[in-house]
């Protein structure tokens, strides 16, 4: 019908994490108590029941975390916990990692409804990370943090890769190992920043992986969101050309289209509505893409 229902959990979801299980089922790992401060919970959406249930709680409250599906039906939860503020005159930390969460990552078992951590993969991490499973089982960290990292989930150890040449608001794997990120970081506590239009890519399958700049947009973004296709090629949607988050008249409507083989761009449609601040575009079984979202405070209409 087009219509949307309204399925109250009676818990705060605002700034978790969440993917779809293997089961068809929706995971939501952390909420919102207060700024930087989340909740510990689990909840679980069957949309074939149109019911929420409770899970096992986390070890540690979670604030803006990323969830990875593994390919055992299990899921990877990390960053959102034990927030740090780094001093924002101190030039030395990146952006993204001046706030960061000193995290423990954890994994949920959905069969048996347990959570279990991996305390010797606790580093500093960005909110939000982007996380990917690469063909070997390694877990990959392309960001925003311009160092960028893969973990063992045998060991939990982490190793470097190297640095990519942007921080990126927004990253995709577009083919096994393949991955793309574009754009600038941003979030409303740094605005200010100039967005950026550059892009960067990584074949974790080469045997030297190593960052490399790939063509750029045409477009400067923040805030944008890049959704992969059925053949491959990768959506950027949304954005601004600021980094404030909620100045709407600062959006990017038009969209862009890249191509991995020949490495350009193409400008598509534009959108009616600015996207920006907490807005998503999602992939539909159909081969349209959903666009979602946006505002929440400030002078940012919420989007709904």
């Amino acid at each position: 019908t087009g219509q949307f229902d309204a399925i109250p959990t009676g818990r705060n979801l605002f700034c978790a994490g969440h993917i779809q299980l293997q089961d068809g089922r929706l995971l939501v790992a952390g909420g919102h108590v207060q700024a930087y401060e989340g909740l510990k919970d689990t909840n679980l959406f069957n949309p074939q029941t149109s019911s929420w249930q409770r899970g096992a709680d986390m070890f540690a409250a979670r604030w803006y975390p990323t969830v990875t599906g593994l390919p055992d039906g299990r899921v990877l939860v990390a960053s959102g916990d034990a927030i740090s503020f780094a001093n924002h005159q101190n030039e030395d930390v990146e952006v993204p990692l001046r706030i960061a969460s000193q995290t423990t990552p954890e994994i949920y078992d959905p069969a048996a409804n347990t959570w279990t951590q991996l305390p010797a993969a606790t580093r500093t991490m960005a909110l939000y990370p982007f996380i990917f499973v690469l063909p070997d089982g390694r877990l990959f960290d392309a960001g925003p943090e311009r160092m960028t990292r893969t973990l063992d989930l045998g060991t939990g150890q982490w190793t470097d890769v190297g640095a990519s040449p942007i921080d990126g608001m927004s990253a995709v794997m577009y083919r096994p190992g393949k991955i793309l990120k574009a754009g600038t970081w941003s979030d409303p506590e740094f605005p200010g920043r100039e967005a950026t239009n550059r892009t960067a890519r990584i074949d974790m399958t080469a045997s030297s992986p190593a960052w490399q700049e790939a063509a750029s947009m045409r477009y400067r973004r923040s805030y944008n969101t890049l959704t992969v296709l059925p053949d491959g090629k990768v959506l950027s949607t949304g954005g601004q050309r600021g980094t404030d988050g909620i100045d709407e008249t600062t959006g990017v409507l038009p969209t862009e289209l890249w191509d991995p083989d020949t490495d350009t761009w193409k400008t598509m449609a534009s959108s009616h509505r600015p996207r920006l601040y907490h807005s998503s575009a999602l992939l539909l079984p159909d081969g349209r893409v959903l666009l979602a979202g946006g505002g929440a405070f400030g002078n940012a209409k919420n989007e709904r």
